[in-house]
């Protein structure tokens, strides 16, 4: 209501397309999907495909050129399935051996940016790519379960200029080393 809003000064603003138009370029009629970027969305280890296929789906809609995910192998038929456009790359830990391992780091290299975490976990594959991703030194959205990996590795080389992080309070609370209820307290100050 009117009253509260004068009484209590806003700490945000809502965001919409409309508002953030006029910012966007318009791109040229002979673009195509090469000039926009390569994201490379690392996460959907096994059992664990929604988060990174609804991430992967983001992406494009807000105009990603090429869009890839590195998810573990048993995801990969979920991430697909609805989008053959997803460049759907897998590795996994069991099998995977050298061709494995290069496969994730052609991957990684490919990328001109990484979105690290959806549906990744934080058992032995989640912790692998994890630290595979953080070595690629690329600009990365570091979402969910890497958030969580990143509050427990403690490692100041894992500092970086180049990250947009996204926690929700709990993550949030245990990147800080504080309670829930004092993040709720400090989250607009």
């Amino acid at each position: 209501d009117e009253e509260f809003r004068k009484t209590v000064p806003a700490t945000a603003t809502r965001s919409s397309y409309a508002t953030h138009a006029q910012l966007l370029a318009p791109r040229a009629l002979n673009s195509h999907k090469g000039n926009f970027g390569k994201i490379v969305l690392v996460g959907g280890s096994d059992g664990m495909p929604g988060a990174i296929r609804m991430a992967a789906e983001a992406s494009q809609r807000v105009g990603a050129g090429l869009v890839r995910t590195l998810s573990a192998t048993s995801s990969r038929e979920a991430i697909m399935s609805g989008r053959p456009e997803i460049i759907a790359s897998t590795f996994d830990l069991e099998g995977g051996g050298d061709d494995g391992a290069a496969r994730l780091d052609k991957a990684l290299q490919w990328a001109s940016v990484l979105v690290v975490g959806p549906g990744m976990g934080q058992g032995k594959w989640g912790q692998y790519v994890w630290a595979q991703a953080m070595d690629a030194e690329k600009p990365a959205v570091i979402d969910a379960d890497a958030l969580n990996l990143l509050s427990a590795s403690k490692a100041p080389k894992l500092t970086r200029d180049n990250w947009v992080l996204t926690p929700h309070p709990g993550e949030a609370s245990r990147l800080l080393g504080i309670t829930t209820a004092e993040e709720a307290e400090r989250r607009f100050t």
